[in-house]
């Protein structure tokens, strides 16, 4: 899962609680464990500050990220802590989300897609990658949120909802939903199912909030996840 860490004042003084907190999702006991924690997101990946404070991170977000950084971010939903502080985050991200010209969204989604596929080549991960290569669920993921993108200042529920408002709403033809995205997730689930839970295959889902508590905090931080 990706993760972010929101303070509402000195970020520093959480770092320690985010590490606490990263270990105990990722340690591997004798049941297993529960998640990869991948907290690249966060301004400047992985040389930034563990725990973002609010501000800066909406300054990063609007003079730094690349668009890819405020792509991820259209699957961000608040998890655990201040509920205000996380709903203050996702108000401002939404202000900068649709910022880019159609030209500008298409060309990063590509360059990201194809980035990503000539990395499996490289690696000689090319077969069975319904997660990530060509004609795989990503490719559904980066279509859609292209066009959530490029559509979502004047289609909110586009954003809100996905698949089914840019079915509806014409942005793309019912036909070719039927035809080749929506029978590409039933055939990507039963080769995730078949490979028993690999990197590309969550071995659980974080569909609830409040699974995480961060007794104490609630009022001064938020945890952000972003789902797969």
């Amino acid at each position: 899962i990706d993760l972010i860490f929101i303070s509402r004042g000195a970020s520093s003084e959480y770092n320690e609680l985010g590490e606490c907190l990263i270990d105990s999702l990722e340690r591997v006991t004798d049941e297993g464990f529960l998640y990869r924690v991948d907290m690249r997101l966060r301004p400047w990946g992985r040389v930034g500050q563990l725990v973002s404070n609010l501000d800066g991170h909406i300054v990063y977000l609007r003079e730094h990220a690349l668009l890819w950084e405020r792509q991820a971010l259209l699957k961000a939903r608040l998890l655990a802590g201040s509920e205000t502080l996380g709903n203050e985050f996702m108000v401002g991200v939404e202000h900068l989300l649709f910022s880019s010209s159609r030209e500008e969204v298409q060309a990063s989604v590509h360059d990201m897609k194809l980035r990503t596929e000539q990395y499996l080549r490289r690696s000689n991960r090319v077969w069975g990658e319904v997660k990530l290569g060509e004609g795989s669920i990503r490719d559904i993921e980066f279509v859609t949120q292209y066009l959530q993108l490029v559509h979502g200042a004047e289609r909110p529920d586009v954003v809100r909802v996905g698949l089914e408002p840019v079915n509806d709403g014409g942005l793309v033809e019912r036909g070719d939903l039927e035809r080749g995205w929506l029978g590409q997730v039933r055939l990507g689930g039963e080769r995730l199912g078949q490979a028993g839970g690999g990197r590309g295959a969550p071995l659980l889902e974080l569909g609830h909030r409040g699974c995480v508590r961060l007794d104490g905090y609630v009022d001064e931080l938020s945890l952000i996840h972003i789902s797969e």
